[in-house]
Parts: structure tokens; sequence; C-alpha cells
């Protein structure tokens, strides 16, 4: 199989293309990916510059975000099946509580190796299946979006809701459309988006569509 590795942490002169490399193959409780899809976020800027505070894993395969197709999976994985799109997790042991050394000690693209190559191994707890309406190129862009945008708004935000639950998917995926502090300041400057729990896409999308339009960056395709 075809993967980049890092060689050194000195930027991107660091970065290799390797071919011949052995295809993984999936564990008992693991599975098996087609990698379709990476994107870039700073944090793989600071593993490439060694400015990761953990250790990185030697000749690590990088980027912690991708989508891709599953297409093998090991006896005894149950939460997916061959044929299922899913996305990797940054944190693919982070299954509930606190954010936990041991748990960064082993987040993708640094201390384990990543997505950036034809295919990749994840724990079944360790991705995501996706809407089919997303492309695999915009399915790959919100793994570390997303943790950050529930991060900002719970953690750090302290943002609580005692019976509206949908608008934890409503209010995390508007930030992570439009990825900027400003963005997630217009979201919750909106009592209505942020005290409601609307049922039909049709009510909340004109008020998500009003606020990340100011909030969009151009995008070309080539």
């Amino acid at each position: 199989m075809k993967a980049f590795q890092l060689r050194e942490t000195r930027g991107m002169g660091g970065l290799v293309l390797r071919e011949g490399l052995d295809k993984p193959e999936a564990g008992p409780e693991e599975v098996l990916i087609q990698v379709r899809a990476t994107s870039l976020n700073f944090r793989d800027f600071m593993i490439a510059h060694g400015r990761y505070p953990v250790a990185i894993k030697p000749d690590v395969i990088p980027l912690s975000d991708g989508a891709g197709d599953v297409i093998a999976v090991g006896s005894n994985v149950t939460a997916v099946k061959v044929g299922d799109r899913v996305t990797s997790s940054v944190f693919p042991d982070w299954i509930a509580g606190p954010l936990t050394q041991d748990i960064f000690n082993r987040s993708l693209g640094g201390p384990r190796d990543g997505m950036l190559a034809e295919y990749a191994v994840l724990p079944q707890h360790g991705i995501i299946p996706y809407p089919s309406h997303l492309t695999y190129e915009e399915a790959a862009t919100l793994p570390n979006s997303g943790v950050t945008a529930w991060h900002a708004l719970v953690e750090t935000g302290e943002f609580r809701l005692a019976r509206q639950s949908s608008c934890w998917a409503r209010a995390g995926f508007a930030c992570s459309l439009c990825s900027s502090p400003n963005c997630i300041a217009q979201l919750l400057s909106r009592p209505q988006a942020a005290t409601r729990s609307w049922s039909k896409p049709g009510q909340w999308a004109p008020i998500i569509s009003s606020i990340t339009a100011k909030c969009r960056i151009g995008i070309k395709r080539s």
C-alpha cells in the first residue's frame, strides 16, 4: 500500500511517500478502512514541526481526520459492516469521561498511525458512521472540528441543557461547518438557536444558515 510517513519532525521536508508497505489487517475488534479523503488541522502542523506535547511514533503516518469505506471487519465487530462509510476519531479510545493523558497519548496521526494512507485499521469504537448526503471530503473535515466545537460549548463555555437535547447536534454541526471562534460566538448569541429543540430540519435551517453565512470562506474546487 501507499502511505505518507513523517520521517522527521521538521515540517513538510520530513514527509515521505512510501510504496509497497504491507496492507494492514483488521484484528477481532478492528475495522479495515479504504481511505477516500483526509483533511488537515493545526494539530497536524504542530506534529510535523515537533510542537505536539506528546511523543510521536517513529515514521508515523500523519493526519487524524479521514473518511472512507469499511472493506473488512474483525470477527467480533458489531458496530459497523462492510460497505459502511465512516470517519476516523481523533482520540479512538476516548469513549466517555474526561480526556486523560493516557487517552491523549494514543491519538491518531502522532502517537499512533493516522489516515494519510490508502488503508487504515481502527478499533470499532474509534470510527463514526456519517450521513449519506455528505461527500467523503466533507465528512473528512468533521472529526477534529466536531470535538473542538463540543469542547468549546460544553467544557469551556459550560453550556448545559436539561431537556432540549437535539440542540447539541445542531449547535455542534453548525460550529463544525463554520470552524471559527466568531461563528461560535454568533451561534451562542442567538437564544432561539441555543434553547429550542426542533424535530424537523426546516425549523432550524434558516437560523443556522443566517448565522453561518457570516462566517463562510470561499472554497475552490479543482
